[in-house]
Parts: C-alpha cells; structure tokens; sequence
C-alpha cells in the first residue's frame, strides 16, 4: 500500500512539474506547517493547484505529509477563494497511522496591491480518518509566490 502511494506521488510531481504554466508559492503556516503550492492547469480564469504540506510540529517519527489539489476561482481584487481534496499519511509510522482524507476551503488574501507575490491564507478542512473518525482543521498562513 505505501509503496504504491510512493509511486503514485512521485508520478504526480513529474506531471506537475511538466505542465507548471507559471509560479511557485511557499507557504508557513502557525502550527509549524509548511508547504509548496503550485498551479497546474489553467482553465480561463480559474486554475487547479497542487500543494505538498509537512506538518514539523511533531517528533521525527511522527511528521505527516499532505497532498492537496485545489479548484482555485477566479482572482479578484483583494482575495480568491479556493476548495480542494487532499490526503495525508504518516509515512514513518507502522501500517500508515493516521492516514486522513480532506476536504479543505481556502481564502487567500491579498493585502498590498502593488506587491501581490505576498498574501496571507486561511484554510479550513474537515478530515475524515480512516479510523471512522472525523475532525475539523483550521490553518493561518503567509504566502511567497516566486515568478511572475
């Protein structure tokens, strides 16, 4: 099961990586996550996005990863709003602990018109874990869009 996860995300980083059209984006979230966004396709004025997320709020043995893609609407002046679906494993932990499906909600800010490449986000995501468990995630982060 994990070797074929493995497999399966590594093919969808190539893909990604080949069909890129523009920038990259570093996030920090408050709960000492971090992450890398990138959009993959464009769609008029609408786009889906990638995001590897590392949560490094834990011991070694127990750091999760997630993988987001997200529907991202149209960009508007201030803001743009985004939903997605995602998955996250704990990839050291025996038998997959804490493997997670998510349903996260997206508002991206952007505060200083004249310098867009930074903005702050707030993402909300119901998880569902295979346990038969279900809880609600918030998340505050800051933004850093390379490129354009």
């Amino acid at each position: 099961m994990m070797k074929k996860f493995l497999t399966v995300s590594v093919l969808l980083i190539i893909l990604i990586g080949n069909k890129a059209y523009s920038q990259v984006g570093v996030v920090y979230y408050s709960s000492n996550v971090v992450a890398v966004n990138m959009p993959i396709l464009k769609m008029n004025e609408n786009s889906i996005a990638g995001e590897l997320k590392v949560f490094s709020n834990r011991q070694f043995k127990d750091v999760a990863t997630e993988l987001d893609l997200f529907y991202r609407f149209k960009e508007m002046k201030y803001h743009r709003f985004s939903v997605g679906l995602g998955f996250k494993t704990e990839f050291f932990t025996d038998g997959g602990n804490g493997n997670t499906f998510l349903v996260p909600v997206a508002l991206e800010v952007f505060p200083l018109q004249n310098f867009k490449k930074l903005s702050f986000l707030f993402e909300l995501a119901p998880e569902i874990i295979f346990d038969n468990q279900a809880r609600l995630r918030s998340l505050i982060g800051l933004k850093y869009s390379f490129g354009k």
